[in-house]
């Protein structure tokens, strides 16, 4: 399996422009036998693209029938390549962090929720902003399974994500750490998490210098940092599993 992992740019509430960076990098893709082009945790809308505020919230949010992720099915057909990205997810009145993975054909083949509570304000209205307790989403591509987990959940719960006993995982994250901080003690610790969960585990950040996300997407392997794209580039890290 072929995946680009993304340091991509990203601005909070800037969804058209997120959308656009991604219609350009996959363009700069396409046709190439890229199984799945990889975004972060929250990339459509931006981590913080939400105010708390429902009635503005309901506006930011999306569905999954939304004109947006069928203009990203439509994308992902015209350039043969799958598409995997996080986005603020709208069911009737409840919102959700949600990731979802399209293949190159533009079928959805997953659509995860965050279980861990850390994407939201500690005043955010659970009835509205919501997050399972204990949703695994797995599926099956070209005979590997390849699991889903959004940021804290790999730490809040690695058993139940390792239960899974997927070939790989996609793990999207947002994180602010300082070059110093990611090179000396944390990068060794996301490796050793990831090592709970999986044999091969894909981490993607995203990159939003309004908020110190400065990227550095990381292929885990046993346990090991196997492919980097070292924190605070933009860029993207082709990786097979």
């Amino acid at each position: 399996m072929r995946l680009i992992l993304t340091a991509a740019p990203m601005l909070n509430n800037q969804m058209a422009t997120n959308l656009t960076t991604v219609t350009t990098l996959a363009y700069k893709y396409q046709h190439q036998g890229i199984d799945f082009l990889c975004f972060g945790e929250a990339y459509l809308q931006g981590f913080d693209g939400l105010t708390w505020t429902a009635a503005t919230d309901y506006e930011r949010a999306i569905t999954l029938t939304s004109q947006e992720l069928q203009a990203l099915q439509q994308l992902a057909r015209t350039c043969e390549l799958g598409l995997a990205l996080g986005y603020y997810e709208k069911e009737n009145t409840k919102i959700y962090s949600a990731y979802v993975v399209i293949d190159a054909t533009g079928n959805i083949l997953g659509n995860y929720r965050r279980i861990s509570r850390g994407w939201k304000i500690a005043t955010a209205d659970n009835q509205i902003y919501r997050h399972h307790d204990s949703q695994v989403v797995s599926f099956d591509y070209r005979g590997k399974k390849v699991g889903l987990g959004l940021c804290g959940d790999f730490w809040v719960n690695p058993q139940l994500f390792a239960a899974e006993k997927a070939d790989m995982y996609l793990w999207p994250v947002y994180t602010d750490y300082s070059v110093a901080t990611w090179q000396e003690s944390a990068r060794g610790e996301y490796a050793a998490q990831a090592q709970l969960v999986g044999e091969n585990v894909c981490l993607i950040n995203s990159f939003c210098l309004e908020k110190g996300a400065l990227g550095g997407s990381t292929y885990f392997k046993a346990g090991k940092i196997f492919q980097e794209l070292p924190l605070g580039e933009v860029g993207e890290l082709l990786v097979e599993v």
